[in-house]
């Protein structure tokens, strides 16, 4: 009896333990089956979210960045060089051989030939001690260099403030190209959608001709037609797909995303970028003003060039005290002894064998050069917005006539559609009238996508930069 009530138990227990397992393992498979959908889900985008994300992690900017930052450091060095310099010292010093102990007297006693230095001769002490301890400071001034220092920092400060320019061109810059991006990305899968759907009725249409065809109500012809259609399509859809594939990876690379991740956006390409209206009430381009900082840099230099041909003057005053103990470190009863001077330098080049005049005549060349970019920006900026403003006077038209011609598309459809049902139209007719519905669609939407960059573009272009070409540097192009 108590066997049969053991057995009883431990298969009661089996069973207990297999539920739990089967159960543990369940649940288990059910949460990293939740936990692959979750980190499977797509990365939902607005253009405000790709424009904020992709200029955080652009690594121009980033670049730039690290310009504005060095720039801003080299204008601290050069306001140093025009204030007080102190500089402390500290000497520790041991002669192992000093040519001066052979003047020591010798006081040697027996056993021993060593030279003590004699208190009545404090000189030969000095000069022949074998330990030195000195501690000071030292502080100079620069009185007078004809200007050098004041020109240095107008120029550093005028290529700080050149460089913030060219930081805040490049983030408009990088703004657009996200635009860009995004709206590419969005028409590609606009038109992935477009290419989906007509295949999907061309193939449905195949079916129908070739069921007709076999059983000799259609000719051979439209059953070819339709074939032929189907197969234009699926190259399309094809062709389609790639570039679809191509604008996702942009978007990936400019978002800083690993290769896989997937991606939906979600604005349509009707939307207008106001989060971009604040950047157009700028009344002077950054082009124009980074130009001109860059013009008051290189005049600023060029006076520091010239103020080379005057001398420098500078004071300076040093305080130190000195022991010379007859131990590796001194005692609190050796003496320190004092030494405090005060002085003026005079430094002037002299003869440089040419090098003056040579950096006098690049100085006055920077200055040209920056002089002759300066009217090339200011050429360059009135042709810069007309043509923004006829791209989106074009871009905008082309949408309107876009949207006149899917009207006219959508309605030669039904019209075919109530031929086929009458019987005076073939399928593959009506096949072809929706292939150029698709086709009205994707021209509206490429246009679409014209306009939301028109848009952009004009929106940017009081912060876009001008970039001088390599044939000449009064042809510039905006990017």
């Amino acid at each position: 009896m108590q066997r049969r009530t053991d057995g009883f138990v431990a298969r009661a227990v089996g069973s207990r333990a297999l539920v739990f397992g089967a159960a543990l393992v369940v649940g288990n498979g059910l949460a990293l089956r939740g936990a692959a959908a979750q980190s499977a889900a797509p990365l939902r985008l607005t253009l405000a979210d790709m424009v904020r994300r992709g200029v955080d992690s652009s690594l121009q900017v980033g670049e730039v960045s690290t310009r504005v930052r060095r720039a801003n450091a080299q204008l601290l060095q050069a306001r140093a060089s025009g204030r007080p310099q102190v500089t402390t010292t500290a000497l520790w010093q041991w002669n192992v051989q000093n040519q001066f102990q052979s003047l020591l007297p010798s006081s040697a006693t027996t056993g021993t030939s060593a030279r003590v230095p004699s208190a009545a001769d404090p000189l030969l002490r000095i000069l022949g001690a074998d330990y030195q301890l000195g501690v000071g400071a030292a502080v100079s001034q620069r009185l007078f260099d004809g200007g050098r220092q004041r020109a240095m920092v107008q120029a550093a400060a005028a290529t700080a403030t050149a460089t913030l320019q060219a930081e805040a061109s490049t983030r408009a810059a990088t703004m657009l190209s996200l635009v860009d991006a995004y709206a590419s990305a969005r028409l590609a899968d606009l038109l992935q959608e477009y290419a989906d759907s007509a295949v999907a009725h061309a193939e449905r249409v195949v079916q129908q001709t070739d069921t007709l065809w076999r059983t000799g109500v259609l000719a051979e012809y439209e059953h070819l037609r339709a074939r032929l259609v189907r197969e234009d399509v699926a190259a399309e859809r094809e062709r389609a797909r790639t570039s679809r594939e191509l604008a996702q990876l942009r978007v990936r690379l400019l978002l800083g995303l690993a290769s896989t991740a997937s991606l939906e956006l979600i604005d349509s390409l009707e939307v207008v970028p106001t989060f971009l209206a604040p950047l157009a009430a700028r009344p002077v381009s950054r082009a124009l003003d980074q130009a001109r900082w860059e013009v008051s840099a290189a005049e600023s230099q060029s006076q520091a060039v010239r103020a080379q041909r005057w001398p420098s003057l500078a004071i300076q005053s040093s305080y130190q005290r000195f022991t010379y103990p007859t131990r590796p470190f001194p005692r609190a009863a050796d003496a320190f002894l004092p030494q405090f001077t005060v002085g003026f330098g005079v430094t002037h080049g002299g003869w440089t064998g040419g090098r003056w005049a040579a950096d006098r005549a690049l100085a006055h060349a920077n200055v040209d050069a920056a002089r002759v970019r300066l009217q090339c920006v200011e050429q360059q900026l009135t042709l810069r917005t007309r043509e923004a403003e006829l791209q989106e006077a074009t871009s905008s038209a082309a949408y309107r006539a876009g949207a006149t011609q899917v009207a006219m598309a959508q309605r030669t459809l039904t019209i075919a559609e109530v031929r086929l049902r009458e019987g005076m139209a073939t399928a593959v007719e009506v096949s072809d009238v929706r292939r150029q519905l698709y086709q009205a669609l994707a021209a509206r939407s490429r246009a679409a996508r014209d306009v939301l960059l028109a848009r952009a573009r004009l929106a940017l272009l009081p912060d876009l930069p001008v970039v001088p070409s390599s044939d000449s540097p009064c042809v510039m192009s905006s990017r």
